[in-house]
């Protein structure tokens, strides 16, 4: 990984405690980049107060970290990356406040700089932009400015080998703040940022936070009393961070008053060393209760807290399966099914989410929690970053259950999965940005060989299939054109059964989503009124009395809005039709679902059954048709479906005529 790509992660990760900003600047002071909103303001302001000469002067003749400050309290921290013992660039975090400032003394510390040619606009500005800078310890700042040191250099310093003469300094001018406990305030952040989460996994954190305090230190020259004053305030804090947290207030301050009393009611040391961590632990996982995600059974959510318990151990789906008694293979779906995130990408998000926790509340730096957590910065920056560029939107809260809450709007294989319930059509699932034909795209894999139920559904098609050899194109995420590719145990006769039965499960599915009365025009149209919404196409491969494969292409006008003038008579969509937009993948997979329960249950044929309902919702029975025979117009009245699919015509002579093929005009539609 590259001195960049290092970068963008530590940007990344300190942004998890607040608006704290990165920037990059040559050797000669040009500013390369920066993720601050304000950075043309803020970089001029940089340089106004001095602390851009300051940085580089010392940058050229030292490579340890720099913190630097301005009158008014804001501070940056600088680190170096050098070519030998010439300066490449100085990166630079910040700026921040080191304490909470009011506008008295902004104005107070603009004194300072009395000598500066400012305009009143530009002070103006400077007090807006001022309210966006967050408040850090300097403590905090200065382990940052570490982190960012091995992160450009690989090497590791200690807080005291960082430079804050420029800091002092300017800190010497002005009123000093009062020296406040920095480490206890980390610990302390660091345990209740435990609680409002409900993180079960808090031990590791924990232990390292009472390394740094106890809890709460209140002086006393009574040890007893000074335990139980100490336990009290932190029992008090823990009870609003629950209450942060989710817990119910009226639970959560009745639980602190017991634990309140129990300390009171102790008369030894010995009865109070095991109250504070009974106290903690209680909360902890009353909130995680509360937290819980109730969309997930018990068993997923057995599975969810073994992950979080187990961060930083090798996770294997196997052992997880064992621990709620599935199989593999159904536990992974099932687990996929809850949370819309495979096994494998649930464990990536929580170690992330785990890395921000122990970066915040702990002294560990990126590699140490890297390595703790066993993955590559890389590997897990990749996988975050895949998604986001995506459109995926990930609900990280701790132990709430990691879910996709936002897919993109556009197709996508997480998303329909997530609503899919299928047992064999869409197990292998294939999202398509672009196609000429999904019908062509699934020839060459059934040649290829891929599996019984192969689905490929495209964003756009350029060159899709109709009747006749018409070509059929579709704009980008206007329809949803996709093909299903099946090798059934079939003669080829046989395979005429396939196109009416998708069909009725398309148009079931239609009808259950959106609540249209859309009908059937037979043999292959679905329509809404007298336009069409739906087209369908079956291909096949077969050998003599054996049938390869055989692929039905199915187009439905999801969101189309605008037609061309030679159809937009003729056609229709379901956004036209409902006026509004809907979740097309939730759609797709309902279409799927629809598509297997018909053909599973009617074993590929019209049953008598399937018949009815087809007939039923059939617009071609009982109208006047117009039909092609021997070359001539004939004129005539269909009165039916054969169980071959075929449409039976009544002829003005009486007689009927099995109709299998060739273009149909039903009189009233099309």
């Amino acid at each position: 990984m590259d001195v960049f790509q290092n970068m963008e992660l530590f940007s990344e990760l300190i942004q998890c405690g607040g608006n704290i900003y990165t920037w990059c600047y040559n050797a000669d002071g040009s500013l390369l980049q920066s993720n601050c909103p304000e950075a043309g303001f803020l970089s001029g302001a940089f340089e106004i107060f001095g602390c851009k000469k300051k940085m580089l002067d010392y940058g050229s003749r030292h490579t340890t970290p720099v913190t630097l400050g301005t009158a008014i309290g804001m501070t940056w921290a600088a680190a170096f990356e050098k070519d030998g013992s010439v300066l490449k660039r100085a990166w630079v975090i910040g700026p921040v406040f080191y304490q909470d400032v009011s506008l008295r003394g902004i104005e107070q510390g603009l004194q300072y700089y009395n000598r500066l040619e400012t305009s009143v606009a530009w002070t103006m500005q400077l007090y807006e932009v001022l309210k966006t800078v967050p408040v850090l310890q300097c403590t905090v700042l200065h382990r940052y400015a570490l982190m960012m040191h091995y992160c450009l250099t690989g090497n590791h310093l200690a807080i005291s080998d960082i430079n804050s003469e420029f800091l002092a300094q300017v800190r010497n001018t002005v009123q000093q703040p009062a020296h406040d406990r920095h480490k206890v305030w980390m610990a302390e952040q660091g345990l209740l940022q435990m609680v409002r989460t409900g993180d079960l996994n808090y031990r590791q954190a924990l232990s390292a936070s009472m390394g740094i305090s106890a809890g709460v230190p209140v002086r006393s020259d009574d040890a007893l009393r000074q335990s139980k004053t100490s336990i009290i305030v932190f029992t008090s804090l823990v009870c609003r961070a629950a209450i942060e947290g989710g817990l119910s207030p009226e639970e959560a301050y009745a639980l602190g008053d017991s634990y309140i009393q129990s300390a009171e009611n102790a008369k030894t040391l010995e009865d109070l060393e095991p109250l504070g961590l009974m106290m903690y632990d209680d909360f902890v996982r009353r909130v995680h209760k509360c937290r819980t995600n109730p969309n997930l059974s018990q068993q997923v959510q057995k599975c969810v807290d073994y992950i979080e318990m187990n961060l930083d151990k090798k996770i294997r789906a196997a052992d997880i399966a064992a621990l709620v008694g599935y199989t593999e293979y159904y536990m992974t779906h099932k687990f996929k099914e809850e949370t819309g995130l495979s096994v494998t990408n649930y464990v990536k998000f929580a170690k992330v989410e785990r890395a921000k926790v122990l970066l915040k509340s702990t002294p560990l730096n990126v590699r140490e929690i890297s390595e703790q957590l066993g993955v590559s910065r890389q590997a897990v920056w990749k996988a975050i970053n895949g998604l986001k560029e995506q459109g995926y939107t990930i609900d990280s809260v701790t132990n709430r259950g990691y879910r996709l809450v936002a897919y993109p709007p556009h197709l996508n294989e997480p998303a329909i999965e997530k609503y899919l319930k299928t047992s064999v059509i869409g197990k292998n699932l294939i999202v398509l940005d672009e196609v000429g034909s999904t019908n062509d795209y699934l020839k060459k894999l059934g040649t290829d060989g891929c599996e019984n139920g192969t689905v490929a559904v495209a964003r756009e098609q350029t060159q899709g299939k109709g009747r006749l050899g018409r070509v059929w194109k579709a704009k980008k995420d206007d329809s949803i054109t996709f093909s299903f590719l099946l090798r059934p145990k079939i003669a080829p006769s046989e395979v005429s059964s396939i196109t009416p039965l998708a069909g009725l499960a398309v148009c079931k599915a239609i009808r259950e989503f959106t609540g249209l009365d859309c009908r059937i025009k037979w043999p292959n149209d679905i329509i809404i009124g007298k336009k069409k919404l739906v087209g369908i196409l079956t291909e096949m491969s077969a050998e003599f009395d054996a049938v390869e494969y055989v692929i039905t292409g199915i187009g439905i006008n999801a969101d189309t809005q605008d037609f061309p003038d030679d159809i937009k008579e003729k056609a229709t969509s379901i956004y036209l039709a409902t006026s509004g937009h809907f979740d097309k993948n939730k759609f797709f997979a309902c279409v799927l679902n629809h598509i297997e329960e018909e053909f599973i249950k009617n074993d590929l044929k019209l049953s008598p059954v399937a018949l009815k309902e087809y007939t039923s919702l059939c617009a071609t029975v009982g109208r006047d048709i117009t039909f092609t025979k021997d070359g001539k117009s004939v004129t005539a009245k269909a009165v039916g479906v054969n169980p071959d699919g075929e449409l039976i015509a009544e002829l003005p002579d009486k007689t009927t005529k099995l109709i299998n093929s060739g273009e149909v005009t039903v009189q009233g539609i099309y």
